[in-house]
């Protein structure tokens, strides 16, 4: 089964403020200098600096905007995530946390194997489709007609470029201490289905398009992402292929199946009629 939406490798001349070794901070507990911010290529390879066709896209042209506002850097931190090598990991030492009462760093109870800020399950981030974007907050910085704006300000800034480019920030006001004030979401074409479904599970239909989903039953789900995709109510992406899943089935391609219908029949039936497939492949 090939995915239906493609990562693309970012341009090399994007600039990531992973240190040696994977780090955001030096051994002081400071943030890393800007002369020693890396270019994506020698900071994980190609592989890891992947993204959707779309964010891709808009990542260029936000740099763009940033450096015509005075901008000195966008430190990427985070753009495609691999769900079952990172987002997995991740998720289990965010519930370590949650499931030890959330202690503050250093304290009792406290364990440098937790994760205190918010992992969304492996297979419904949107980080996995290549959908999202994590930046260095500490380097957000807009110099221009004599004035400098850093923090909160430079943030509030950092919003509006990110819009007009089809970024949405996952938080709601821009304060630079709030969890998550980082991420930001790049939709495309899964907008009107994270409006209608909510975030998990228009995700979750980005994941599975990308290949990115693990878990039982990948093809059937796969299938049932391609439905909601189109716009059909298919329910839950569970992989039970049962009357709800054999009705939208209907609806996308005006043909009658059953759950005795081999996978590869109704997914090449949805490839025939096109599903969607241009507007995801702009993802």
């Amino acid at each position: 089964m090939k995915n239906t939406i493609d990562l693309v490798p970012l341009g090399e001349d994007l600039i990531t403020s992973y240190g040696p070794g994977g780090r955001t901070f030096d051994t002081s507990g400071k943030p890393w200098p800007y002369s020693r911010l890396l270019p994506v290529r020698r900071a994980g390879g190609g592989n890891v600096w992947r993204a959707s066709m779309g964010t891709a896209h808009a990542i260029d042209r936000l740099v763009r905007l940033m450096a015509l506002e005075g901008a000195k850097v966008l430190a990427l931190t985070e753009v495609w995530r691999d769900q079952v090598r990172v987002q997995a990991p991740a998720r289990d030492a965010y519930m370590r946390w949650v499931n030890a009462g959330r202690p503050a760093p250093r304290t009792p109870g406290w364990h440098p194997s937790m994760k205190a800020a918010y992992v969304a399950p492996a297979g419904q981030s949107n980080h996995g489709w290549g959908g999202a974007i994590d930046i260095g907050l500490q380097y957000l910085r807009f110099d221009k007609g004599g004035k400098t704006l850093v923090g909160n300000e430079a943030l509030a800034l950092f919003w509006e470029l990110a819009e007009q480019c089809g970024f949405t920030p996952i938080v709601r006001y821009p304060k630079v201490n709030q969890s998550e004030a980082w991420h930001f979401d790049h939709w495309g074409p899964l907008s009107e289905l994270a409006h209608r479904n909510g975030y998990g599970y228009a995700a979750a239909v980005g994941c599975l398009l990308a290949g990115q989903s693990p878990g039982s039953r990948p093809m059937q789900r796969y299938l049932q992402a391609r439905l909601a995709f189109s716009g059909a109510d298919c329910g839950a992406l569970d992989g039970i292929i049962g009357s709800r899943t054999l009705s939208a089935y209907k609806a996308v391609t005006g043909t009658t199946a059953s759950a005795a219908t081999p996978l590869n029949d109704l997914i090449a039936a949805l490839d025939e009629c096109g599903a969607g497939v241009e507007a995801i492949v702009e993802l």
